[in-house]
């Protein structure tokens, strides 16, 4: 017979695999097909095609979207559907463009749009999506709630680049409201019911996925000056720790969902590999830091600092705190 953490590995290596087929398959199509149509429009109106950074940016952010819509699909126990796989992939490429707007102007997320729809010359691939994404604000309620909850939390992010410090309290204020209302904006596009107490789940997600980001994008953040809960306190020790309780809060949030433990079960491996990867690079950071106070950047190679997840090392030891993860959800 086999024992809790055996099973733990097989239903989580299932759903590593499901979640890799939905990035490189399930995103393929919907992906290709929105940057086509963004480099028609660009070619019609005499604008630059996109970079291949900026077709990586998209790629990255409609992976995204498919994330959340994947835990949302095993958790309801309902298919895809290709009217939530378009306007995610409307949604996801419309998001890269819109924080660089608003992170070169220096301006909220009102300004944009309105600069926007004044002047769509200025940011001719925000003027494109900016179409499908107001049919969605139109036509359903959920989303356009989430989406007024994602300005406000996009607009008071953006003292994140200025030069004034933010205090610790603040920034991890900054992360979970900002992390969790577009979590709650991705989910929102699936049209299924939205439970409250999945609701509060997702939204305790979306600031741990956020601060996933903010590990990974350490030694970018650091470089640029922007104020992270990470850049603000770089002991990765301590940073490990409050990853562990943020991720156990989440997990405490995640058993009141009023869903089947087979759809609970399942969704719960595809949102543990997620969060297994911070664990992964946490250790990773924690053997340079070693006995010192905080991990300084100066004078270390990039190289050093970044984690690259396509390991295989990595790969496994992800696989066994994912498998870790599930079985603190088990003993709850």
């Amino acid at each position: 017979m086999s024992s809790p953490i055996q099973t733990g590995y097989l239903q989580v290596g299932i759903e590593f695999f499901r979640l890799a087929r939905e990035i490189v398959f399930g995103t393929r199509k919907a992906n290709r097909r929105t940057v086509e149509e963004l480099n028609t429009h660009l070619k019609s109106v005499g604008s630059n095609l996109l970079t291949d950074q900026e077709r990586k940016r998209i790629a990255a952010y409609v992976a995204q979207n498919s994330i959340v819509n994947l835990h949302t699909r095993l958790l309801h126990g309902v298919p895809v559907l290709k009217r939530d796989q378009k306007y995610g992939a409307y949604f996801g490429a419309f998001t890269p463009f819109m924080d660089d707007a608003m992170d070169d102007g220096r301006k909220t997320y009102r300004e944009v749009i309105d600069e926007v729809e004044a002047s769509p010359e200025l940011h001719p691939s925000l003027a494109y999506l900016w179409r499908p994404v107001k049919e969605i604000l139109d036509t359903n309620e959920t989303f356009h709630r989430f989406y007024q909850d994602t300005i406000v939390a996009q607009n008071e992010s953006v003292s994140q680049n200025e030069s004034t410090p933010l205090t610790f309290e603040e920034l991890v204020k900054i992360t979970e409201k900002k992390g969790g209302s577009s979590t709650l904006l991705y989910r929102s596009i699936a049209t299924h019911e939205l439970y409250p107490e999945e609701e509060r789940a997702l939204h305790a997600l979306g600031g741990v996925y956020q601060l996933l980001n903010d590990i990974f994008d350490f030694y970018k953040d650091t470089q640029s000056g922007q104020q992270t809960i990470v850049t603000n306190r770089p002991d990765f020790f301590f940073i490990r720790e409050l990853l562990d309780e943020k991720v156990r809060e989440f997990l405490h949030l995640f058993d009141e969902i009023p869903a089947s433990r087979r759809g609970k079960k399942r969704a719960l491996a595809s949102i543990s590999i997620i969060l297994a990867r911070g664990f992964v690079a946490c250790d990773q950071y924690q053997r340079l830091q070693r006995d010192s106070r905080f991990l300084v950047v100066r004078g270390r190679e990039r190289k050093e600092l970044i984690v690259d997840m396509e390991k295989p090392q990595n790969l496994l030891k992800s696989l066994s705190y994912a498998a870790r993860i599930r079985k603190i959800s088990t003993d709850n």
